[in-house]
């Protein structure tokens, strides 16, 4: 399960998540401190297109403040993310 992206929160052990064993629709896991999160990203076909926006699927322990922060987190990395999701997942 390679990490994508660490997220930069106080403790710094948030990390976003494409499990290589997974399925489709295209989504990451969110792994912090007693809590966790799966996220659609809604990648495009193409980066030709827009890709988003990210919505929650899944969410266990994150505060609506906190998991606000983590969706913009995403949603402002979201083209690299789609193009990690593409190489380990191939086409959508």
């Amino acid at each position: 399960m390679p990490t994508v992206l660490r997220y930069p929160d106080r403790r710094g052990r948030t990390r976003i998540e494409i499990y290589t064993d997974d399925h489709a629709p295209s989504h990451v896991h969110v792994n912090g401190v007693d809590a966790e999160a799966v996220l659609l990203l809604n990648c495009c076909e193409t980066d030709d297109e827009s890709h988003g926006p990210v919505e929650v699927r899944e969410v266990d322990g994150y505060r609506r403040s906190e998991l606000n922060d983590l969706i913009a987190f995403v949603q402002a990395h979201i083209k690299a993310i789609c193009d990690q999701w593409r190489q380990v997942h191939g086409a959508f």
